[in-house]
């Protein structure tokens, strides 16, 4: 027998395995992109229909309609300070001590309200109508912090 018989028959047999498996990758790949294909075609007929994402600074029904700024700079987001503020009203009126209260309570420091206190004023400066809601909302804070006596 001649030495180039058994290189070629190698070469002609490890080809035809090599295409049978390479079939059966292509086989099983194909048969799990049609089983996520029907899985996601089943979601979307029983979910309902996505609705598009509303602005963040669009406000809600019966908001005003002033834009607020970017919260991400804020030392405290609006709703802490307003809640912050409207306790420190409280506390004042009710003779407790609001440095104790606000370490107490919020693990603030006076020095870190003033700073959020300046930031949220210069942030609403001008918006008058998001100023009466969050006077609105600081006047409910103070009588429950108030009353706490």
């Amino acid at each position: 027998m001649q030495t180039w018989v058994p290189v070629v028959l190698g070469a002609v047999g490890g080809t035809v395995v090599g295409v049978a498996w390479l079939a059966a990758i292509v086989t099983l790949v194909n048969q799990r992109r049609k089983g996520r294909s029907q899985a996601l075609a089943e979601a979307d007929s029983t979910s309902t229909p996505l609705e598009p994402i509303r602005s963040l600074l669009e406000p809600d029904e019966g908001e005003p309609s002033s834009p607020l700024p970017s919260m991400s700079m804020a030392p405290l987001s609006l709703s802490r300070y307003i809640e912050v503020r409207g306790a420190i009203a409280g506390w004042s009126r009710s003779g407790e001590s609001v440095d104790d209260q606000l370490d107490a309570v919020f693990g603030l420091t006076r020095a870190q309200y003033r700073e959020a206190h300046g930031w949220w004023m210069s942030a609403l400066e001008g918006a008058d109508d998001r100023l009466d809601d969050v006077e609105r909302q600081v006047a409910v804070f103070a009588s429950r912090y108030g009353s706490s006596v």
